[in-house]
């Protein structure tokens, strides 16, 4: 499992990266971080594809919300993009459909919570039909 992690907050995202280390079991080579959307835009082209992509919104250079929506122009999603905010959904104007959102001031085991939904890679499993048996 890859993962992109944008946060300009580094205690945000050492906490994140922590969770995910120790629940799902991500190794910490797996997991590339930035702090500000035009820099993950890099990270995506030189590392890319990511499976999960998780994107605070209020952030340097470029926002969190522009940053998504050069994900979905650009057509590189990943398996999911989670907006990771400090605010309910007042900030989240022009969010491209099919971002979730994550609130901050849950807890963030409910984020693992919400990753283990997500990202379940026997979808990524091509799907074969079983051969016919011939009676």
């Amino acid at each position: 499992m890859k993962i992109l992690l944008v946060d300009d907050d580094e205690q945000v995202r050492e906490a994140i990266v922590y969770a995910l280390m120790d629940n799902l079991y991500v190794k910490a080579d797996q997991i590339y971080q930035s702090w500000n959307g035009g820099q993950a835009l890099r990270i995506y082209d030189k590392h890319g594809p990511f499976d999960i992509v998780l994107t605070d919104n209020q952030m340097p250079v470029m926002n969190g919300i522009q940053f998504c929506q050069k994900l979905v122009k650009e057509d590189v999603q990943p398996m999911a993009i989670i907006m990771v905010t400090g605010c309910d959904r007042c900030e989240l104007d022009g969010l491209p459909r099919g971002v979730m959102h994550f609130n901050k001031r849950y807890p963030i085991a409910d984020l693992i919570g919400m990753l283990k939904n997500v990202y379940r890679p026997w979808d990524k499993v091509e799907k074969r039909t079983p051969p016919r048996t011939q009676f």
